[in-house]
């Protein structure tokens, strides 16, 4: 977006940019709930989670003041999000999950939710 020469470009990368936004604040905010190290601040974390965009984008604006070029500012907060974001993913690493068992393949089992759907929802598949 800070080398864009048209609208165009700069709506792209505004939209590309939410894109990465976005995906970011769901996949930290199921790393952070389903961290069970975290049982006593998860709704601290979860909170600041939720208000990171809001937040970030008033600190973004006066950051932003600190540059002489609308370009600098963008390559500042870029760098600025990177160091913040990938510390955050440092320091909640996702804890190992147990493997669970699966039966082999069967076809049955496999098209029987189709053929009855609200039977397969009581039924137990299998799967432990």
């Amino acid at each position: 977006m800070a080398l864009s020469a048209s609208v165009w470009l700069l709506v792209i990368g505004e939209i590309l940019a939410q894109i990465g936004v976005d995906t970011y604040l769901v996949l930290s905010g199921a790393l952070i709930a389903e961290n069970g190290r975290l049982r006593h601040r998860k709704m601290f974390l979860s909170a600041l989670n939720g208000i990171a965009p809001i937040v970030g984008g008033t600190i973004g604006l006066q950051l932003l003041l600190l540059t002489d070029q609308v370009r600098d500012g963008y390559f500042l907060l870029a760098g600025w999000t990177l160091c913040l974001a990938g510390g955050l993913l440092f320091l909640l690493q996702e804890e190992r999950t147990v493997v669970h068992r699966e039966l082999p393949f069967n076809i049955r089992r496999f098209l029987y939710p189709l053929k009855r759907p609200r039977l397969s929802s009581h039924l137990d598949l299998g799967v432990e």
